[in-house]
Order: C-alpha cells, then sequence, then structure tokens
C-alpha cells in the first residue's frame, strides 16, 4: 500500500474535488499574480529581456518592485504636503505607517 504523501491527487481525489480543488485555486489567483503575470508574458513577447540577459519573470519582478516603490514615494510626498483625497493604492503603506 502506497501512503498518501507519496500518491498523486488523481489518485487521493475524486474528478469533482480534484475540479472543486482546482476551482479554488483559480480563485485565490490574485490580481498581483495576474499582474506579474502578463507583465512576464508581454516582455517576452517582445524579448526585452535579451538585453540583460536576464529570464522574464526576473524582470517583471524588478518592475513590480519598481511600481511599489514609486507609489510608495508619492503616498510620503503627499502625506509631507498634507495632500488628500487622491487615490492611491491602499497596499502600499507610507514611511510611517511601518
Amino acid at each position: 500500500m502506497v501512503p498518501e504523501m507519496f500518491k498523486s491527487p488523481s489518485q487521493v481525489f475524486s474528478s469533482q474535488q480534484q475540479a472543486a480543488i482546482d476551482a479554488q485555486l483559480a480563485a485565490e489567483r490574485t490580481a498581483e499574480e495576474e499582474f506579474r503575470e502578463d507583465l512576464e508574458a508581454l516582455i517576452n513577447s517582445h524579448s526585452r529581456e535579451n538585453g540583460s540577459n536576464s529570464p522574464d519573470w526576473l524582470l517583471a519582478e524588478y518592475l513590480v518592485g519598481c511600481l511599489e516603490v514609486f507609489d510608495k514615494a508619492v503616498r510620503n510626498r503627499d502625506q509631507q504636503y498634507g495632500i488628500e483625497g487622491i487615490p492611491t493604492n491602499p497596499r502600499i503603506s507610507t514611511d510611517e505607517e511601518e
């Protein structure tokens, strides 16, 4: 008898159960993940990774990081000058919130 941990998903779950699990995983895919994947595909479709000989995913991660830092800088600037009411990305915190 094969222990559960060594069985493939098709040996452990029925096809209905596996379909429900797959649907749940797809629903949990975040907008952030979708953006990264889209950016990675865009980089690849234009062969922009060739200049640095870097993997598409690495460049996508770098660019997402740049956007996050820029968002944070804008929020810090707005806070410094008392600017309120401008929509910003709520998941990016200011330095004082950290």
